[in-house]
């Protein structure tokens, strides 16, 4: 039987529950500018394609590129000071990280979240487990799929 030695995971919706927190920085943004907002149940059908792409699905369609812009940056600043709230590892995660470990499989995260906000949350939610390497999007390494990231991490862990 082939011995695997390590393991790469996405962030969002693989390991982590994050909806509700980015929910509820793009409902605050949305509200002070006294904009429709969004109930979680909807904000599954905007997620997972970045923050940026968020913001143009859920602004209303005739908003201008500067004030969409803007609504970004201010949504950005509004999550990054709440990115664990209400996010949570999903059910079964901590119980899969621990037979990894135990198996000594070596443990990665890579996401095309900015890294700024990707380090924070894994800190704060994976710190139990000793987590080799953590990428978010960076300027200098093209975003999943392309394989550089996964590839440079792969290298990182001896594998």
């Amino acid at each position: 039987m082939k011995r695997y030695k390590g393991a790469i995971f996405d962030l969002d919706g693989t390991l982590v529950d994050t909806l509700q927190d980015i929910a509820d920085a793009m409902n605050y943004v949305l509200e002070q500018r006294k904009l429709p907002v969004f109930d979680y149940e909807r904000y599954k059908y905007f997620v997972g394609k970045g923050l940026r792409m968020l913001v143009d699905q859920v602004v209303p369609p005739e908003t201008d590129k500067e004030t969409a812009d803007l609504i970004y940056r201010e949504m950005v600043d509004r999550y990054r000071n709440r990115l664990v709230e209400k996010s949570v590892l999903y059910d079964g995660i901590p119980e899969l990280l621990n037979l990894l470990v135990e198996r000594k499989i070596q443990l990665s995260v890579l996401s095309n979240k900015a890294d700024e906000l990707v380090q924070p949350i894994v800190r704060q939610l994976m710190s139990q487990w000793p987590v080799a390497f953590v990428y978010g999007l960076k300027e200098t390494l093209p975003r999943k799929p392309d394989p550089t990231s996964a590839l440079l991490i792969c290298k990182q862990m001896g594998l």
